[in-house]
C-alpha cells in the first residue's frame, strides 16, 4: 500500500476501511 507516501488510492482506502472496522 502507498499510505507511507501519502498516495493512497480509492481502492486501497476501501480495503483499509475494512481492516479498521
Amino acid at each position: 500500500m502507498a499510505k507511507e507516501r501519502g498516495l493512497i488510492s480509492p481502492s486501497d482506502f476501501a480495503q483499509l476501511q475494512k481492516y479498521m472496522e
